[in-house]
């Protein structure tokens, strides 16, 4: 009343009048409800009314009043109905109304509309509160039926007016706030745009929460669609708008956390819909982590999103327009992939592959790599199988009843159930509840019974008239979201008083056994439920009354073994299917019955999803159940199934399944059929990724993915990414090495950065457990495809993880069995070398990856991708060994070869380092050698030597020659392959590898490696290495051929080492390798020199072998040249370096790396051992030891097998200072200085000399300092020598090894350490000359002693032609000095009988010595030698021949007279030293000799008077010794001279003292002169010409004789030579160039398959593209190209043709239609060739007779052939090449004809596309052939055509009659059953006998089918435009 009195009261006073009524509501129910009056109520409503006038109130005025309104409604809600005062609607009605009042706009001022909406925002904040009382739905109810929904809504739309007009206010509301200082108002006021709209959406929220019936209500009433244009009405949203619809969704706070299940999806379908067009993107980033966070939350989110059709509205907003920001479509595309995971419709993966589709050449569309990842994770599958159909029961009164069982049919009760709990819900329910799984109870209510508790643990239960019990199963629990396999089996006891069992299966393990009461079954069981809270037991309590304490987690106090806390961990339930622990006795806990609510909860519906359900009324087996859980959810009737459940259906009581439920009945499909039950709530369908694409195209539908994933260009920033691309977990510290490939989701998506590993992820996890998509995959050629696709890949994205993907998938597919797509899998993408050689190698490799260990990622990922090819490579070898015999047939060593040759070329233009090359090389040259170990085979080892053969790329040879080497070493094939080279035909590739010019000597060296471990093989016989030896063809052929090839130090040691290392050594050979060495230059003849020094010393024999062989004295003699022919251009570096060319340095062999001191360096180049000593097993085993060459500069190393190579322990020993330790190295070589004594003149008596080296060698202890002087400095080879480095293995290589066991004198060589390399050659080469010429040489004959004369002749011609080391002269005198020496020593040794022989020898020795010195000595005193002065006097003396000087025998005389000359000439000489020993000697002779004759003494005066006459003038003191001899000579021959007549004046020679003073008087005199002139030297010069102007001509016609000798034997060495060239050349380097040329064809044949093949590919790819953007496709193109149409060659029984294709090849002919119009040029194509003549004649049409075959031409016909069985194999009949001929087309092929089937093989390069797909191959069965007629082709009669029943025709043209004829005839002899003419009829005759005439004249056929039937008779037909029908 005080506020209906008149006036306003004050507001104060209002305020306290409110606050009065609040308290008098507050306080007993009664009062409340009298106080509560219609006006009372008025009041508030007026309070607030004129809150929203405009004029202001008191602050909290209103806020009061609200509270009012609010405490009214409850008070009234609280009431009995119809108890109040005021009905409720009445109150909310008036409350709508304020709220709504409409005020006209006009008349309001922006403050008063600020004030409104400040108002009506709080009245909407008290409707929450009213709701938030007791009974709430009541409340809620009674909402609903006031029209609140519209209410609000009209209220929405009209606070656009207002706040329009608040917003012109602009700044002015900065004095609204001040107005309202309420800290409630001010929040308003932030977004107080939309606060209206905001709380709207709360107050909906808050009507509609946890009220089913209120959402139903709003969506008729109103509807979101209506809801959502009203809000987009309000313009653009602001954050807070979003927010609240979010918590719309979820009725409740939607950040909180765990995140709350969604309650209501519609408002998320809005935000969807509203998403795409919001204008702020932080916000659209925002809403859609909301959404995804939100829908993904937990398994009933999603499912519930998935039903409201959520995929379809992402998808929408994804495919708007313009694209939404990056996160935001990645947040959309996760959380499709989440809900696709569920369920994905084929109408929505269609629209998701539609988003996808982009212009022609505008590159991938953005979404594609998200799209990928999305689809991927769709398929993914991980745990145990869900089920996709299944009844929902999660509404609490939903479930399945069953009808009453009148009788229970068997003995036993099971349950087998399929079923998923979610989680638990974050809030506890507010009582316990059972959530029935199945109750089976009699009228008297006992039965059966089985629950979860709302923890997820299950409970079986059994009620009996008394008792209730239960088992419970608290060790798994079930709320996990997973699907789980539950069955329980009722077991009775078979005796009176046997043991009753219940055991309990989880996923097909027995987890629980328990003795448990059965109950009676003999009642009928009336109430039976499954997941159904059924009929509701009455009980004792009502459910009200529990006890508080009887929390959920207290619900078993007595028996704590139940407790929650015990059982398993609901985080572990996805691991719960693999084998758990044994099954444990179960607890059985008793109560008494009915009284189970009060225990275990009220029954409610079993609050899941629940699959396929059946009961047994036997008892199941562990097998069967095991069967049953394997058959998994999705089968729909297992029992059907083969295997254990057969039998079960006769136990079977009733079977539900999910498909096989409609209108909430669901079927039994037990054998009964008795049983249908009724389901309440409703049956949930999802479909499966995997099913859905074949619903869509296929597996091929997902191809143009990949496509557009390889057009895009890479960016740079993705470069990045990729790094870390392979995390923490791939690198785990289980395994610090590396790890196998884990295959878990996470690291999916690390691979999955990369898009192409994600596409074969993607392939990977839609085939996976799903046989339909891998044949898909295999019938649209996917795994070809996918290879050609991938040859486009740039190189950044084929890296690790590329590979590593496709090794997934390859490794599902293997395990899943399915061989065919395996394979075509490993052909297309695993070996395609042309897929991995484009990869990119970032990096070099650093690690050798030779060996073949498990395929693991390494743990330190800097730049990985340079790992790519040599992982492909390892994961190849891995493959290979575990698929032994298919793989390796197909990819085995050729195959292997064959990609090295085409990929991994170092002569392929490729930016690619060749390291890279290289390394991949080595990489799968082992794999080729791990074949070869693990099985070898003759056919493969072939490949590999015609891959020598063939290829053209040194690195290529020498990695096969690496890999026959090490298998040679050692290798299980050691033997088949040492025994398969030694076959014809393969050691010649070897040899034509030698001879190639292109190569290096690396390969040469490879090539020996393998040739010498073949030469000192043992094991097969010498004459199988007779080819190896060359024996047939002589080295010289080898030699001749490889003249060309630059000489090496290598080349030379390898080659005589290959020599003679056979067994004896064939000095043939070893001579033809010196001949090479004329060549060479002088380090290379040097070495060779000693070699052969060596041998010689070695063995005895060999110097009369080599001086058998025709002329081996040009052979040898030509090393003495200084230079090499060749070097003269590029002089060598030798003079800088001192004298030595190169340094080597000695390394131990490979094998024991690290344990040896560092290696020596020698300053010469080698040692060669002496033959006897064979090397150590140790270097055997290696072949050769290392050799690098520093100081010339060179890089390439020499590897020579020349050395020992010392054990350790032998090194160890041989180094101390005790010089007994090893035996002495006999011959080893130290220079030899010709000069000194020689050592013939101790023969070969070695031995004494050798120990006293030996022993003087260990002085130089190892511990002497480097630069320490050996004491043996004779023993220095070189000049220049670097201080050795003090090693053991230098001291035993310089002391012992170098021991020289020929005695030298020390002072001749100490005389001369420093030598030269000319030096040392010029020494050892005169040394092996003299030996073959004075001891090779046998006899002492003419024709041996012209032997030896070629030497000097040699010499002669030489040294005219070349500048020679030294001297030829000198060279001459050296070898006669040996003689000389030689001689004598003979004829010491020898006895008394060889005396006549070697005094003749020794005479012809003078005749050549006499020659020599009195013809080249003549000009060049320095030839008269004191060793030849000694040699000659020593000889002849010994012979004895001075006394025969005056009488005597010729020989001995001739012998005399020359040993005279010679000394006379070495008086004339003006050598002081030289003459005083001719002068001794002289006159000793003169003395002790007779005296001379007459003319021998003027002969001795007169060559006497020069040095006489010269000593005078010269007063030299050589006239002292000369006047002795002078007077000696006249005393003996006064007389003979008649001195006293001639000389008068002469002073008395005989004891005058002055004789001396008075002869040199008397020589100046006249007297003397004339004397001298007058009567001497004509005598003397008379005497000369009796005595050796003889001998001259004697010795000119023996150099004649000699030079004749030597010219034939070059000439017949040349022969030899010429014929052993034209031998290697045809049975070596012929074969091998076919087998090459062999080899290329096949491998360009390779090539070229290939490439056919790819273009097929391509071709196939095309096509099906073709198929996948056609209008109805998914991937339809957005402007699709004109179809141009043709006719098709699809006929009709009269043969019309009335079909149309498509024409893809479409042309328009322009070039024709210009030749047409005379506009073309008619060069263009130039006229076909004419055809041949034979073709002609046979054309000629003067003979054109009908074509038909002569009877003899055909089989017998008339006698049946026998039935034919139809099981019986095919077997092929005949085989011919044809062409097929088409009307546009001439096809080349191949006709095959068997038992059953006619087959084309399309035969052309590039095959074409066709109708029926790529190329023009049939194959048809025979049974379908209906007609064979002979044709014309070109006017030949040389084809047929084939007609099929269903219309099809071939014309088939072959290449002569005579072939056509006989694949007519074999097909007419196979009489195919539906053929209708038979025989060889002309066509005149198939007319007749057909009778079509008759038909056509009684109009039995049409025009057109007579006149074609005639035309077919006649030979015309469709398929050649030359013979189109008329």
């Amino acid at each position: 009343e005080s506020f209906q009195a008149g006036g306003q009261l004050p507001e104060t006073l209002q305020l306290r009048l409110i606050h009065l009524f609040g308290a008098v509501l507050s306080g007993s129910k009664p009062n409340a409800l009298r106080a509560i009056t219609p006006a009372a109520v008025e009041v508030l409503l007026g309070v607030l009314q004129r809150g929203g006038g405009g004029t202001p109130l008191v602050p909290g005025l209103l806020k009061l009043a609200l509270r009012g309104v609010v405490a009214v409604v409850h008070v009234l809600h609280g009431s009995s109905p119809g108890a109040g005062p005021v009905p409720l609607r009445v109150l909310l009605d008036g409350y709508f109304r304020v709220l709504n009042s409409d005020l006209p706009v006009a008349s309001l001022a922006p403050e008063a509309a600020g004030g409104l909406i400040t108002l009506r925002v709080l009245m909407l904040d008290a409707i929450p509160a009213m709701l938030s009382c007791e009974d709430r739905p009541v409340l809620q109810a009674v909402f609903l039926s006031n029209n609140c929904f519209e209410h609000i809504i009209r209220l929405l739309q009209n606070s656009k007016l207002y706040l329009s007009n608040s917003r012109e206010a602009g700044e002015a509301q900065d004095e609204v706030p001040a107005r309202l200082p309420d800290a409630g108002l001010q929040q308003v006021f932030d977004g107080s745009s939309d606060a209206i709209a905001v709380h709207a959406i709360g107050v909906l929220t808050a009507i509609m929460s946890n009220s089913p019936s209120a959402k139903e209500v709003f969506k008729e009433r109103i509807g979101y669609a209506h809801l959502y244009e009203v809000l987009r009405s309000q313009g653009q949203p602001t954050q807070r708008l979003l927010q609240e619809l979010l918590n719309m969704a979820v009725e409740g706070d939607h950040s909180s956390f765990p995140v709350r299940p969604i309650r209501n999806e519609q408002p998320l379908l809005i935000l969807l819909a509203w998403l795409p067009v919001l204008a702020c993107q932080e916000l659209q980033v925002f809403l859609s982590g909301q959404l995804r966070r939100l829908c993904e939350a937990s398994l009933p989110s999603r499912l519930t999103c998935v039903k409201a059709g959520m995929v379809g509205c992402l998808l929408g907003a994804l495919a708007t327009e313009p694209a939404l920001p990056a996160a935001c479509s990645e947040n959309l595309l996760e959380l499709l992939r989440a809900l696709g995971s569920l369920s994905i419709r084929p109408g929505e993966l269609r629209q998701l592959l539609r988003l996808l589709r982009h212009e022609r050449g505008r590159g991938p569309h953005p979404y594609t790599a998200p799209v990928i990842r999305a689809l991927s994770g769709m398929a993914w599958v991980e745990g145990p199988p869900r089920a996709l159909q299944c009844f929902d029961l999660t509404p609490g009164m939903a479930g399945i009843m069953v009808p009453t069982v009148q009788k229970w049919p068997g003995g036993a009760f099971a349950f087998h159930a399929w079923l998923c709990l979610s989680e638990e819900e974050p809030e506890p329910p507010a009582r316990p509840k059972r959530r029935q799984l199945y109750s089976f109870f009699t009228a008297g209510g006992t039965g059966f019974e089985a629950f979860f508790t709302a923890g997820g643990v299950l409970v079986v239960a059994v009620c009996t008239k008394k008792d209730y019990m239960t088992v419970a199963l608290p060790e798994f629990a079930f709320n996990d979201s997973a699907w789980h396999c539950v069955d329980i089996v009722h077991v009775t006891g078979r005796r009176p008083f046997g043991q009753n069992i219940v055991s309990i299966y989880t996923d097909g393990h027995l987890r629980k056994t328990a003795q448990l009461r059965f109950p009676s079954l003999h009642e009928s069981f009336t109430s039976c439920c499954i997941g159904s809270a059924g009929h509701r037991t009455t009980t004792a309590t009502t459910a009200g009354h529990l006890p508080a304490s009887h929390g959920p987690e207290l619900v078993f106090p007595p028996r704590p073994a139940l407790g929650r806390s015990q059982s398993i961990p609901a985080a572990l339930g996805p691991h719960a299917w693999t084998p758990t622990q044994p099954p444990t006795e179960g607890v059985v806990a008793t109560t008494a019955a009915g009284s189970q609510d009060t225990e275990w909860g009220s029954p409610t519906s079993l609050e899941g999803h629940l699959g396929s359900v059946a009961i047994f009324c036997e008892a199941l087996q562990q097998a069967q159940v095991k069967a049953l859980f394997c058959a998994g959810p999705n089968v729909t009737s297992p029992f059907t199934l083969e295997g254990d459940l057969v039998e079960l259906s006769s136990k079977l009581l009733l079977y539900y399944t999910p498909q096989a439920c409609r209108n909430n009945i669901c079927l039994d499909l037990s054998p009964s059929h008795g049983l249908d039950g009724r389901l309440t709530g409703h049956k949930v369908v999802n479909w499966d990724i995997k099913d859905v694409v074949n619903c869509v195209g296929g597996m091929g539908v997902l191809l143009p993915l990949l496509e557009q994933v390889v057009s895009k260009k890479e960016e740079p920033e993705d470069e990045q990414e990729t790094n870390d691309l392979v995390g923490p977990e791939l690198t785990s510290s289980r395994n610090a090495q590396g790890m196998l490939i884990p295959l878990g989701k996470s690291s999916e998506s690390r691979l999955e950065r990369n898009s192409v590993a994600a596409f074969l992820l993607l392939v990977k996890n839609f085939i996976q457990n799903h046989p339909v998509n891998q044949e898909s995959l295999v019938q649209c050629h996917g795994p070809a495809i996918i290879g050609a696709l991938l040859q486009k890949v740039s190189g950044p994205l084929l890296d690790m993880s590329t590979l590593m993907a496709s090794q997934i998938l390859m490794e599902q597919v293997a395990s899943e069995g399915s061989g065919l797509l395996l394979h075509l899998l490993y052909q297309h993408l695993l070996f395609d070398f042309r897929i991995w050689s484009n990869s990119d190698f970032a990096v070099r490799l650093g690690g050798n990856w030779g060996c073949l260990g498990v395929f693991f990622i390494p743990t330190s990922l800097h730049g990985y991708s340079h790992l790519l090819p040599a992982g492909h490579i390892q994961y190849l070898a891995n493959v290979v060994k575990d698929h032994k015999q298919r793989i390796c047939k197909k990819y085995g060593v050729q195959y292997i070869l064959d990609s090295i040759r085409t990929y991994y070329g170092t002569s392929r233009e490729k930016t690619t380092a060749i390291d890279d090359i290289k390394t991949v090389q080595m990489s799968l040259f082992s794999l080729v050698k791990d074949f070869f170990c693990r099985s070898f085979s003759g056919e493969e080892m072939q490949s590999l030597l015609n891959y020598m053969a063939g290829a053209q790329d040194e690195q290529q040879v020498c990695g096969a020659l690496e890999v026959i080497h090490s298998l040679l070493k050692g290798s299980p094939a050691q033997e088949q392959l040492f025994a398969f080279l030694f076959e014809p035909g393969h050691v010649e590739v070897l040899f034509s590898l030698l001879v190639q010019k292109k190569f290096s000597d690396e390969v040469r060296e490879r090539v020996f490696k393998v040739l010498y471990k073949m030469l000192k093989y043992e094991k097969v016989p010498e004459r199988s290495k007779n080819r190896l030896k060359l024996k047939d063809i002589g080295y010289q052929g080898l030699i001749a051929c490889l003249s060309d090839v630059p000489g090496s130090m290598l080349l030379f040691r390898c080659l005589s080492e290959q020599v003679l290392g056979a067994d004896p050594p064939n000095y043939k050979d070893l001579v033809a390798v010196v001949y090479l060495s004329h060549r060479a230059e002088l380090t290379i003849r040097l070495d060779i020199c000693r070699k052969l020094f060596h041998l010689i010393y070695a063995q005895q024999d060999m110097v009369k072998q080599l001086a058998r062989l025709a002329s081996w004295q040009d052979t040898l003699t030509k090393l003495y040249v200084k230079e090499s022919y060749e070097s003269r251009q590029h002089s060598l570096s030798i003079a800088g370096n001192g004298g030595s060319p190169e340094l080597l340095r000695l390394s131990d062999p490979p094998g024991k790396e690290g344990t040896s001191p560092p290696p020596a360096e020698l300053q010469e180049l080698d040692v060669f051992l002496p033959l006897g000593y064979e090397a150590s097993d140790q270097e055997l085993s290696e072949g050769f030891s290392d050799h690098s060459i520093s100081p010339s500069g060179r890089t390439k190393s020499f590897h020579s097998y020349n050395f020992k190579s010392f054990d350790s322990s032998d090194r160890a020993s041989r180094s101390s200072s005790n010089p007994g330790d090893g035996p002495p190295f006999d011959g080893v070589y130290h220079p030899l200085s010709p000069f000194s004594t020689s050592p013939f003149d101790l023969g070969l008596d070695l031995a004494s000399t050798s120990s006293i080296a030996t022993a003087e060698s260990g002085t130089q202890t190892p511990a002497s300092g480097p630069g320490t002087p050996s004491p043996l400095e004779s023993f220095k080879p070189f000049p220049g020598m670097r201080a050795r480095k003090s090693s053991s293995l230098s001291n035993v290589l310089d002391e012992s090894s170098y021991q020289d066991a020929l005695p030298s004198d020390d002072v001749s060589n100490t005389s001369n350490p420093q030598q030269t390399p000319e030096e040392e050659l010029c020494n050892l080469l005169t040394n092996i000359v003299f030996s073959v010429t004075w001891r090779g040489v046998e006899g002492w004959d003419d024709a041996a002693w012209r032997e030896r004369g070629q030497v000097f002749s040699v010499l002669t011609k030489l040294g005219t032609a070349c500048e020679l080391v030294r001297p030829p002269d000198e060279i001459k005198r050296s070898l006669l000095e040996m003689m000389l020496e030689s001689a004598l020593t003979d004829l010491k040794e020898s006895g008394p009988a060889a005396l006549p022989g070697l005094t003749h020898n020794a005479l012809k020795l003078l005749r050549l010595l006499q020659d020599f010195l009195f013809s080249e000595g003549h000009n060049n005193q320095a030839l008269w030698s004191e060793k030849i002065y000694e040699g000659v006097s020593s000889l002849l003396d010994k012979l004895g021949v001075w006394y025969h000087l005056a009488n005597g025998t010729s020989d001995l005389k001739e012998m005399a007279q020359t040993g005279l000359r010679i000394l006379v000439g070495y008086i004339m000489l003006q050598d002081p030293q030289l003459h005083s020993l001719a002068y001794v000697k002289l006159h000793s002779l003169l003395q002790t000799a007779s005296a001379p004759k007459k003319d021998e003494a003027c002969y001795l005066l007169g060559k006497l008077e020069t040095p006489l006459r010269r000593s005078l003038d010269a007063k030299s003191e050589t006239f002292s010794w000369l006047v002795p001899i002078v007077r000696t000579l006249m005393d003996q021959c006064y007389e003979t001279l008649q001195l006293q007549l001639f000389l008068p004046s002469l002073p008395p020679t005989n004891g005058s003292p002055t004789f001396y003073e008075d002869f040199q008087l008397f020589c100046t005199t006249p007297e003397w002169r004339g004397f001298i002139e007058k009567h001497v030297q004509p005598t003397m010069a008379q005497f000369e010409m009796d005595t050796f102007a003889k001998s001259h001509d004697h010795m000119s016609n023996f150099w004649n004789a000699c030079y004749d000798t030597m010219m034939s034997s070059s000439q017949r060495r040349e022969q030899e030579k010429a014929a052993s060239r034209k031998m290697f050349q045809e049975l070596v380097l012929e074969p091998v160039a076919k087998r090459s040329k062999a080899e290329n064809v096949r491998h360009a044949n390779v090539l070229k398959q290939a490439n056919n093949h790819h273009s097929t590919v391509l071709k196939q790819w095309r096509g099906l593209c073709r198929l996948l953007t056609s209008p109805r496709s998914a991937w339809a193109d957005r402007n699709p190209p004109e179809v141009r149409w043709k006719l098709s060659s699809a006929e009709t029984y009269s043969r019309m043709r009335l079909k149309l294709v498509p024409n893809l090849n479409f042309d328009q002919h322009l070039e024709a239609s210009a030749l047409r119009d005379n506009l073309g040029a008619d060069h263009l194509h130039s006229p076909a060739e004419s055809l041949p003549l034979a073709m002609a004649k046979e054309a000629k049409v003067s003979e054109l007779e009908d074509d038909q075959l002569a009877e003899e031409d055909l089989p017998v016909l008339d006698n049946q052939a026998e039935p034919k069985e139809q099981n019986q194999r095919e077997k092929l009949v005949v085989s011919e090449d044809c062409e097929l001929i088409t009307t546009v087309a001439v096809v080349p092929g191949r006709l095959e004809v068997t038992t059953q089937h006619v087959y084309f093989y399309d035969g052309s390069s590039e095959k074409e596309e066709t109708e029926g797909g790529i190329g023009y191959d049939f194959k048809r069965p025979l049974s379908h052939l209906r007609e064979v007629h002979l044709r014309r082709y070109n006017l030949r009669r040389s084809a047929l055509e084939l007609f099929f029943i269903d219309q099809a025709n071939y014309f088939l043209n072959f290449k002569k009659k005579v072939v056509r004829n006989k694949v007519y005839s074999c097909i007419l002899g196979l009489r195919p059953p539906s053929q209708i003419y038979f025989g060889s009829r002309s066509p005149q005759e198939l007319l007749k006998a057909s009778g079509l005439t008759q038909k056509w004249v009684l109009r039995e056929i049409s025009n057109f089918e007579y006149l074609m039937q005639l035309n077919t008779i006649a030979g015309r037909t469709y398929n050649d435009l030359s013979q189109y029908p008329v």
